[in-house]
């Protein structure tokens, strides 16, 4: 056999060009992970006005920062699914999209394992996530004073390596849930 090039496709094979799901980008992303999901999606970019009408059009939705309301959750009837870049969903009322059949993807990522500070199994942690943003003294005191924790809210997500990685992946749970759905239609 003959040694030949294979590259990687450009675009996604999983929906001919016409059926490809839309997704609304209504924060400003990595640029990196903004190419990711052009891969997969046909992309509403934060910048394009027609981002403004994500509620009344939008199937699929990406958000890093954004609030998503009730209110909006009630008006967006099209909206399927929402990913959020970043572990937190306290911007997002999940009640109403779950009410509304609408689901929500996160990113936890080294977050989400335990600490095991007391049982010597670690010897120190750093933590970037707390479930009350923002954290306070008297919720986290106690935690804050032991000698091995370095508690620095959000220094983690910083990082542009970060931004890019849990953005994209926020892009591919939804991708996946998109052509889940196709298939079973």
């Amino acid at each position: 056999m003959a040694p030949a090039r294979i590259d990687s496709p450009q675009r996604s094979t999983e929906f001919h060009e016409q059926q490809r799901p839309k997704l609304y980008m209504i924060d400003k992303f990595h640029p990196e992970a903004v190419k990711h999901a052009q891969l997969l999606f046909d992309v509403v970019l934060s910048t394009d006005p027609e981002n403004q009408n994500w509620k009344s059009n939008a199937q699929y939705l990406l958000v890093k920062g954004s609030y998503i309301t009730a209110s909006q959750v009630a008006t967006a009837k099209k909206l399927r699914a929402i990913g959020k870049q970043g572990v937190g969903l306290d911007k997002i009322d999940v009640e109403a999209c779950s009410k509304a059949g609408i689901k929500v993807f996160n990113t936890p990522g080294a977050n989400a394992g335990s600490v095991a500070l007391e049982e010597g199994i670690v010897w120190g942690t750093g933590l970037d996530c707390h479930v009350e943003e923002p954290p306070s003294k008297d919720r986290y005191g106690r935690l804050w004073s032991h000698p091995r924790v370095v508690s620095t809210p959000h220094i983690g997500a910083a990082t542009s390596e970060t931004q890019r990685d849990t953005a994209k992946a926020a892009t591919d749970h939804v991708y996946h849930y998109a052509t889940e759905s196709q298939l079973h239609r």
